[in-house]
């Protein structure tokens, strides 16, 4: 499900540099930028709280891309090369590890 006013925002376009921006996550707390080929129900086991997390992402390519730490406001960003294949193809959504919450999907 998603969380509590977590949201994931990107910049950029595939073929250059894209920015992965989250807010709205626990504060200090760690969020991990994920991503697929495509939309689904994959299931994943979140480490840090050990809870079974339903993402919005296919099981098909699914990989964990970044795990970064949010800042005192909740934010977290993260910025990666993304190929220009991956237009129209990839997915990504960010969670919280604290609480299990889980961002809006964006389709790239």
């Amino acid at each position: 499900g998603e969380g509590a006013g977590m949201t994931l925002t990107t910049t950029g376009a595939p073929g250059g540099t894209m920015s992965f921006d989250t807010t709205g996550a626990s504060p200090g707390g760690t969020v991990a930028t994920m991503y697929a080929f495509g939309i689904g129900s994959h299931t994943v086991s979140n480490p840090i709280t050990g809870n079974s997390v339903t993402t919005g992402l296919a099981s098909t390519g699914f990989t964990i891309a970044d795990l970064s730490a949010a800042d005192g406001s909740g934010t977290s960003s993260y910025s990666a090369f993304v190929p220009s294949a991956a237009a129209g193809l990839v997915s990504v959504q960010s969670g919280d590890g604290l609480t299990d919450g889980l961002s809006n999907v964006v389709n790239l």
